[in-house]
């Protein structure tokens, strides 16, 4: 996390002593590999000096700023390219980080992902070692040891040949080695440094070494046709088709206790087999899909995530249900994109490529509000309700619709106007557009000015400022700008602003809480105090997932934040803020 003021530029990060740390290494490693007598770097050498210089580091990765638990990512784990079942748990590796079941309690102990020290996604290979408490995961270009009991990760550069190869792990005393069927390297197990590469046959005969079955007993050739819930199938092929429109390849298998098995797979997920009665189910944890698309919290603290594919509903943190589109009346089987999720009562207005939807939870019940027709336009931006009134942003015009009278549109403009966002203020509905702030009275039907000059439509011609976000925090109105962020206090009548520690800002999503102002990037998360008028910038460094924001959402304790790379948990508690 870096701080400083909108007038200040960030400081420089203070690195010096984990460079220090590893030339220091490095030195050790060029002297071992240096030939004096021909005065020439063995090929070893030559690509250690290489990575050194293109500045991929080779001792401790990933994200160091704060305890675990203060970040946590939830990752989707719905591409799975490895399963290792150990004597208590199952590892999963997937495409943004490793899932850890806990057979003995049957419950998912927290992941290994970018938020704890994993340096890169995806994880390719995995193996738990139990006798030292140790997690070893192959990514691309990382070997990473994440140590349960220190709830820390270390990690290594590969080299070369082992660099996004498929790799076993295997076990030596003191040693994790990792094979590409050609070749075998032996990192230190307590350091995670390099150690050698093996040469001698004895020591190569000696590593014990994980297999795609943890206990032998089943494959992906001799597993039986399983029966399977709904809609769904297990072919003599091996792969499973869901809805009889996809197909899922199986990637890995892992044996677990009492005749259970592991199947994970390209694109479906984890599932649960029994080896007994031949019956498969899915084995559900995480998100639909890894991009997070828009983010809603309710008072009971349940966070609903949409995206491509349907909405996740999290509830205790933990608990997992999802809404599928592709079950669900007038959304059509594929991509639906769910852009927007707003609260309605006891329900849930869904913003999706098929229209508005209103969603039961409760009843797990979808309707259809507005059909895509009807907005001549696919791309919702935000949905807002006040008494029988739904207004819809579009990236066209904002469009009215009151009980069962027709819909109505608010702009003539014939090349349309982008309506970001939308806030009921009494009977005044607020618009922050691609052109500055609008005001719609809904009882007398017309526009009203925006009687200020920092975001009017102007003040010059071109010279609009866009209004991407509007927030109600007590009795002040929160929007997130280009330029920063603006405050206006409905009782005062007074203006506030606080500019942007960038000369551009690229806001996506905006939260305001008893903290401050949190506003999604693209760049990553930023904070401002509006009473200190200081700044801060939460990155992957930090514990995010990415550091691209597609939606930010908030509950008591927490600060939740959507990516492109799934969801984000951000503790309150601990965290250090200007």
């Amino acid at each position: 996390m870096s701080i400083y003021s909108a007038h200040q530029p960030p400081g420089i990060k203070d690195t010096l002593i984990r460079d220090a740390l590893n030339k220091k290494n490095t030195l050790h490693l060029f002297i071992k590999y240096f030939n004096p007598k021909t005065c020439r770097l063995n090929k070893f050498a030559l690509w250690l000096i290489l990575f050194v210089f293109i500045g991929i580091q080779s001792t401790a990765i990933g994200q160091k700023r704060y305890a675990q638990g203060i970040f946590y990512t939830y990752p989707s784990g719905k591409y799975v390219y490895d399963i290792h079942v150990s004597t208590w748990n199952a590892y999963f590796a997937t495409n943004d980080g490793v899932l850890i079941y806990n057979q003995s309690q049957d419950q998912w102990e927290d992941p290994v992902s970018l938020s704890n020290g994993l340096p890169q996604i995806p994880a390719k290979s995995v193996y738990g070692d139990d006798e030292q408490q140790i997690v070893w995961i192959v990514t691309p270009n990382y070997l990473t040891g994440y140590k349960v009991y220190n709830e820390w990760a270390q990690s290594s550069v590969l080299p070369p040949e082992f660099v996004d190869k498929n790799v076993r792990i295997g076990i030596l005393p003191g040693g994790v080695v990792l094979n590409n069927g050609t070749q075998a390297v032996v990192f230190n197990s307590t350091t995670v440094m390099f150690d050698h590469f093996i040469t001698d046959s004895t020591e190569r005969n000696a590593v014990r070494y994980t297999t795609e079955v943890s206990r032998g007993g089943a494959s992906r050739t001799t597993l039986p046709l399983f029966n399977m819930p709904g809609q769904s199938q297990f072919t003599a092929s091996g792969e499973i088709e869901t809805d009889y429109f996809r197909s899922f390849r199986v990637t890995s298998v892992g044996e677990g206790t009492a005749g259970d098995v592991f199947l994970g797979t390209n694109g479906g997920g984890i599932y649960r087999g029994n080896l007994r009665t031949q019956y498969l189910e899915p084995f559900y944890t995480g998100l639909l899909e890894p991009g997070v698309m828009s983010l809603n919290a309710d008072r009971q603290e349940n966070i609903l995530i949409g995206g491509m594919l349907g909405v996740t509903q999290i509830s205790h943190l933990d608990a997992f249900q999802y809404f599928r589109a592709s079950t669900q009346p007038g959304l059509a089987p594929g991509p639906v994109y769910i852009s927007v999720i707003k609260s309605d009562g006891g329900n849930y207005l869904i913003g999706a490529r098929g229209g508005v939807f209103r969603l039961e939870t409760a009843r797990q019940n979808w309707t259809q509000v507005i059909t895509a027709m009807q907005l001549q336009n696919r791309k919702i931006y935000d949905i807002a309700s006040h008494n029988r009134l739904i207004a819809v942003a579009t990236g066209q015009n904002l469009y009215l619709k009151w009980g069962t009278a027709p819909l109505k549109t608010l702009f003539q403009e014939p090349d349309g106007i982008p309506i970001y966002s939308l806030l009921f203020q009494n009977d005044t509905l607020w618009m922050g557009t691609m052109y500055g702030l609008y005001l719609y009275d809904v009882n007398g039907e017309k526009l009203l000015p925006a009687d200020t000059p920092i975001l009017q439509n102007g003040p010059a011609p071109g010279a609009s400022t866009p209004v991407y976000e509007l927030k109600r925090y007590g009795d002040t109105i929160w929007m997130s700008t280009n330029r920063g962020v603006a405050s206006f206090d409905t009782k005062t009548n007074q203006w506030s602003v606080y500019p942007a520690p960038v000369e551009y800002l690229t806001p996506r999503g905006m939260v305001v809480d008893s903290s401050g102002v949190w506003v999604g990037t693209e760049e990553g998360l930023r904070y401002l105090n509006p009473n200190s008028r200081l700044w801060a910038l939460f990155g992957i460094e930090d514990g995010l997932s990415s550091n691209f924001i597609t939606d930010l959402t908030a509950t008591r304790d927490y600060i939740w934040a959507g990516t492109d790379r799934g969801l984000t948990r951000i503790s309150l508690k601990g965290l250090r803020l200007p």
